[in-house]
């Protein structure tokens, strides 16, 4: 997903359907992603929600769908790193854009609390010198 495109929200059910579409191996159908999310969520879903979910995904570039005779099979259009770093970046982006410098200092606070030598990693990884 190229930094240029919009990189889509999700909502909480277009989440748990792409997480399984990620973690499959293969393409998958409908009526796979209805018994699975099904098999991890406290709440039914029927087979037309997901339906219009997977609709939704592919209509936002998340998913790609291969017309079949019986069933359409759908595989991801985006991979799940790929997607989640450019929406973190949208999402940063707006908090910087928003807040400025007050969200570059409470970024780099988080970062010192959580882990104290990731500064140090973070200059590295950005070809900086060790202060």
């Amino acid at each position: 997903m190229a930094r240029t495109e919009k990189t889509p929200g999700l909502s909480d059910l277009e989440r748990l359907v792409m997480e399984q579409v990620w973690d499959s191996q293969d393409d998958v159908t409908v009526r796979q992603i209805v018994d699975r999310v099904n098999a991890v969520s406290d709440k039914e879903r029927a087979y037309t929600t997901l339906m219009t979910i997977m609709s939704r995904l592919e209509s936002k570039g998340m998913l790609k769908k291969q017309k079949r005779p019986r069933s359409d099979l759908f595989s991801p259009a985006v991979g799940k790193q790929e997607y989640l770093e450019a929406r973190a970046k949208v999402e940063v982006d707006a908090l910087v854009g928003e807040y400025g410098e007050i969200a570059r200092a409470l970024f780099v606070r988080e970062i010192e609390e959580s882990d104290p030598q990731a500064v140090e990693k973070l200059r590295r990884l950005a070809g900086e010198p060790d202060s």
